[in-house]
């Protein structure tokens, strides 16, 4: 492999770490709830009115993916991501300036909702397939990480600036901070044009991952789509519930709140630690079998669950969750680039995220509500470990890989 290529790949691979660090999508999930108090004081809104905020921001961002995906592979990625930063900046501001009631606050979480999909994982995983044709797994998992990083600085630092300048400055320091760190490092190490070659780095032992391209409209119709996008859907509808439940769900069991939040800050780290496993993983084993293996432990932790089990074990399930949902990011990448190809990335990942949000969107309100009806969490568990079953009895239909070809069309 030349050094300028490697040089491309590894400056590719680090700025993708770095933006997903600072994305709007780890940064609004990451002091939602630091800046919650606040914010129902400042109003006087209600609880509900406030976190229905956030489930406009995912709704926006689930919706805004198709879209997003077919300009990326227009455009290309800096010509989305940059434009992204900026609308997330006016939505800083207008937190600042503008937010003054109920409906101007929605419409903020809606515009910053959509931005967030352009500094998703959507426009930074195409140029990481684009760039790494071998140790694809690897180098999704390792800028992945970045997500995992910023999950678990940004919380802090939103404390500090909350406790320091209220919440209101709080976010136009964020806002600022990201844009002009961001914005530079983009235009500096983002070679969104750079494609590997199908040889770069064979001789290094790689194994070649070059699919067909497929268009869009071929890869909705493809039973291979639908069997990845259904899987995934089930996959997030029960880790998010769970996710979101997390602390209640640990209190309810007796542990302290202190406990509870070290257990989801553990959760975080079980996380990054699966992104960059999986990751290398999947240079190793079939994606369809690593996921069927992620659902299948998610399986017998919700059961384990269902028992009622407190102390240790119900922290060590917890830890094993966290390792399985940090995973599922990597996965769905790497099977777009396997089973679709690399011209039409963006379309098709945008449609098979908007499939994996909503499954998250649905699942925390159906736990939520399945906890209200039965008076604990034990039946809701018992149907999350069906869901996830199901999901990793499904993907295994997925079929062997298309096979390769040494041209990129």
């Amino acid at each position: 492999m030349s050094a300028s290529r490697l040089r491309t790949k590894s400056i590719n691979l680090l700025t993708a770490w770095f933006g997903l660090a600072l994305g709007i999508m780890v940064v609004i999930p990451s002091t939602f709830s630091v800046f919650f108090d606040d914010i129902v004081n400042e109003f006087g809104w209600d609880r509900a009115q406030v976190s229905l905020a956030f489930s406009l921001f995912l709704l926006a961002s689930t919706f805004a993916f198709p879209l997003v995906g077919l300009l990326l592979d227009k455009f290309g990625a800096r010509k989305i991501i940059i434009p992204a930063i900026l609308t997330f900046m006016v939505g800083m501001l207008s937190f600042k300036y503008w937010v003054d009631g109920l409906l101007m606050y929605y419409a903020t979480f809606l515009l910053i909702g959509v931005a967030a999909a352009g500094t998703s994982t959507l426009t930074y995983f195409q140029v990481i397939t684009r760039s790494f044709k071998t140790r694809r797994g690897l180098a999704l998992g390792l800028a992945n990480s970045g997500t995992g990083v910023g999950a678990l600085c940004f919380p802090f630092l939103g404390y500090l600036l909350l406790e320091a300048y209220g919440w209101r400055n709080a976010y136009l320091i964020l806002g600022i901070g990201i844009t002009i760190i961001s914005i530079p490092a983009i235009l500096a190490g983002l070679n969104d044009q750079f494609v590997d070659s199908p040889d770069t780095d064979l001789e290094m032992g790689g194994k070649l991952t070059s699919a067909p391209d497929i268009s869009p409209a071929r890869a909705l119709r493809s039973r291979t789509f639908w069997v990845i996008g259904i899987a995934f859907f089930c996959g997030a509808t029960t880790l998010v519930a769970f996710l979101i439940h997390l602390v209640p769900m640990l209190t309810d069991r007796g542990l302290s709140t202190q406990t509870a939040a070290i257990a989801a800050s553990s959760f975080g780290v079980a996380q990054l630690c699966g992104r960059v496993l999986t990751g290398y993983l999947l240079d190793k084993i079939s994606a369809s079998y690593i996921a069927a293996g992620l659902w299948t432990i998610s399986t017998i932790t919700f059961l384990v669950l269902a028992t009622g089990v407190s102390g240790y074990s119900l922290f060590a399930a917890t830890v094993v969750l966290g390792l399985a949902w940090g995973s599922e990011g990597d996965v769905l990448g790497y099977f777009v680039g396997q089973y679709f190809g690399l011209k039409f990335f963006g379309a098709i990942y945008g449609s098979l995220l908007t499939m994996h949000l909503l499954g998250g969107a649905a699942g925390p309100y159906f736990l939520g509500s399945g906890f209200e009806y039965f008076g604990s969490y034990t039946f809701m568990l018992i149907g999350m470990a069906g869901l996830t079953t199901f999901a990793a009895i499904l993907i295994l239909f997925v079929g062997p890989y298309p096979t390769f070809s040494t041209k990129t069309n």
